[in-house]
């Protein structure tokens, strides 16, 4: 039978000067040589015990149901564990490498890399099954493994341990939209726990730490088939990664260099998403970074902005949301002082830790200010107490309690304009009120609309296409291609083609075929729409990149007719950072209006002949080099064309047309 109780091994008495001797630990038919200061557990003989990482300790035995666990799940240090098991009955372990020695082979001298400091190897002629937990490195603990290895009989060649069947992939789970209390442990439940808790707790979700270098508690129970059972039963899943913290002299250090700490936010992200891939969390998941409370602001703030903010972008980028765990009085402040400032990009979901008993999500018990309006619309978590022991249906494990408040992967984004950071926007009305909207490609490659009031102010509209796909769109701008008074916008995509997209009665997008058949519009650096002086159908005005300016006349069909008008004498619009038009003055021409490398905006009168003539400042400074962003339409309905600058700051402005060519100061558009 594999297995003993808690091992006291006896070994020779080292003098004051001699090194302690390792101590010899028989398991089966091997024996394992471990260091003298490493604890021996037995889970036969203690099956409650917790299987932490953050302590030297050999662990013998499958686990049991770990109750022992605190719900502390972060590790200051990392401790070098092996846990040694019998290959039939060990659990798949997903979230971490694994690699299987067969009959006579040796350990692979190159070790796959692990995030979360934690490797398996199935040694299958000793049928055994090796978890290796480290901190900096897996040496030595690996050595230990090697030397269980050399114990198999020379020339022995049977397999001993039973190669299981997985079973068939199901679908990804993506956890909805969950209102009400959730609690976290430092591991996963068993099933049966999980059954119990869910027929008679207040709760009805749950934080699974994925992974991470700080993780502190092994994860046995977690499996792909533990994530797709649980959310079948009803559990909200919140998986959570353990990376870097803001301490200093411990090996899961933040660094307080910014782009250190910028790498290891991506190093994390990349980790979470993988391993959340592994254990069937797909895209659309919320991601939760633990990152745990800190003292020195001055030192931390902007080390875990630049870490928080490298975790939010790349999480996104792989179809991920994400979700950062911080405390009131450190983290949260950090975040909250930058959400309308445009520096950092801002988590998906705040989860805020603070031990008020109070089980709400509102601005106080966030730590947010009062009525500012930040992470508003399903976005927020609270940990209202922590480290409590509870018991339901017999069953008692140390928990952190939380309520949420989050939505599911469809829901709006913040409504903050500047939260969500874009150089693609086009103006069309979307509402059919007379006054333009805004179309903008958000930085996770989504598109969205933002509605104009009367004052020309946008507020948040809706999601215009269901995927990310328009991160890959160069140019775009809206207008009446067809002349049939519907919103529209024209892209041209990374590959140089053109289309035409067409607005539905639902408020969202369809696509409406291509305006031009090649993709010869990769060449055009800036694009503009034409506005057709007779309220027709409207064209295109391009720079191509060899600095002409060139006019295009739409068809009824939405297509454009193959040949150009140039408006231009020669070709110096190469120069030109941001191109628009619009209706300035009393005449109804069409006028172009351009920023130029100079930071100068200049408007370029249109005429009959349907080309525009010589340039008039429009303003008295040169200081529209900083923006990221010009478009010029109706934003207000009062008949004349405005100009919506977004500046590099984030801050969107509006400057009212008064209809003779100039603008009048800018204000604020939208947060």
């Amino acid at each position: 039978m594999l297995g003993a109780g808690m091992l006291a091994v006896p070994a020779s008495v080292a003098s004051a000067d001699e090194t302690p001797a390792a101590q010899a630990v028989p398991y089966g038919d091997v024996q394992v040589t471990v260091p003298p200061d490493w604890r021996v557990v037995s889970f036969e003989e203690t099956p409650h015990a917790c299987l932490r990482l953050d302590k030297p300790a050999l662990y013998l035995g499958h686990t049991g149901d770990q109750a022992e666990c605190t719900a502390s799940a972060v590790a200051r240090d990392r401790g070098d564990t092996l846990h040694l098991e019998p290959a039939d009955g060990a659990p798949e372990r997903a979230d971490i490498p694994t690699v299987t020695v067969q009959p006579g082979q040796r350990l692979p001298d190159g070790l796959p890399e692990s995030p979360s400091g934690e490797l398996r190897f199935v040694l299958e002629q000793q049928g055994l099954v090796a978890t290796v937990g480290y901190g900096t490195s897996p040496d030595r603990v690996v050595e230990i493994v090697r030397g269980v290895l050399a114990q198999a009989e020379d020339g022995a060649g049977e397999w001993r341990t039973r190669r299981p069947t997985r079973p068939p992939a199901k679908e990804p789970v993506v956890p909805g939209a969950f209102k009400g209390r959730a609690f976290d442990a430092c591991t996963a439940p068993s099933p049966s726990q999980m059954r119990a808790w869910r027929a008679s707790s207040p709760y009805a979700g749950v934080g699974i730490y994925i992974g991470g270098p700080a993780r502190a508690c092994a994860q046995n129970a977690l499996t792909p088939g533990w994530v797709s059972d649980q959310a079948a039963a009803g559990w909200h899943l919140m998986p959570i990664w353990v990376g870097p913290q803001p301490w200093t002299g411990n090996s899961n250090s933040l660094s307080t260099s910014l782009s250190g700490a910028a790498t290891q936010g991506r190093t994390a992200a990349e980790g979470a998403v993988t391993a959340a891939r592994a254990l069937g969390l797909g895209e659309g998941t919320v991601l939760y970074n633990d990152l745990e409370n800190y003292s020195d602001r001055a030192r931390w703030d902007k080390p875990v902005l630049s870490y928080l903010d490298a975790w939010t972008r790349r999480v996104q980028e792989h179809g991920y949301r994400s979700g950062v765990y911080v405390a009131k009085s450190s983290g949260v402040q950090a975040l909250s002082a930058q959400y309308t400032k445009g520096a950092y990009t801002m988590p998906d979901v705040l989860w805020t830790a603070n031990w008020n008993g109070s089980a709400d999500v509102g601005d106080s018990s966030m730590g947010l200010p009062a009525g500012r309006g930040q992470w508003p619309g399903s976005r927020r978590a609270h940990q209202y107490k922590g480290n409590v022991s509870e018991s339901y249906g017999g069953v008692r494990i140390s928990v952190d309690r939380n309520q949420l408040d989050v939505g599911d992967a469809a829901d709006a984004p913040d409504p903050v304009f500047s939260v969500n950071t874009t150089n693609i926007m086009a103006a069309a009305d979307f509402t059919g009120d007379g006054r333009a909207d805004m179309a903008a490609v958000h930085r996770d490659g989504s598109l969205h609309a933002y509605h104009a009031d009367q004052n020309g102010k946008l507020t948040y509209g809706g999601r215009l296409w269901p995927d990310r796909t328009w991160g890959a769109v160069r140019q775009l701008v809206g207008g009446d291609f067809t002349g049939s008074g519907a919103a529209q916008l024209a892209a041209v995509w990374g590959d140089g083609s053109l289309h035409r997209y067409e607005a539905d009665e639902d408020g969202t997008l369809r696509h409406a075929g291509r305006m031009w058949q090649d993709t010869t519009w990769r060449s055009v650096r800036k694009l503009s729409v034409w506005k057709a002086a007779d309220g027709g159908r409207d064209g295109l005005v391009a720079v191509w990149n060899d600095g002409s300016l060139r006019r295009y006349q739409a068809r009824a069909d939405g297509t454009l007719e193959a040949g150009s008008a140039r408006i231009w004498k020669d070709k110096t619009w190469r120069s030109v950072r941001h191109l628009t038009s619009g209706r300035f003055t009393e005449s109804g021409g069409t006028d172009l209006v351009a920023v130029w490398a100079d930071g100068s905006l200049r408007r370029y009168p249109g005429d009959d002949a349907g080309t525009v003539g010589a340039s008039r400042p429009m303003w008295r400074d040169r200081t529209w080099g900083t923006m990221r962003a010009v478009v010029a339409a109706d934003f207000t309905g009062g008949g004349d064309t405005d100009l919506m600058g977004y500046w590099n700051s984030r801050r969107l402005h509006l400057y009212a047309g008064p209809g003779d060519g100039t603008l009048k100061p800018g204000v604020a558009a939208a947060r």
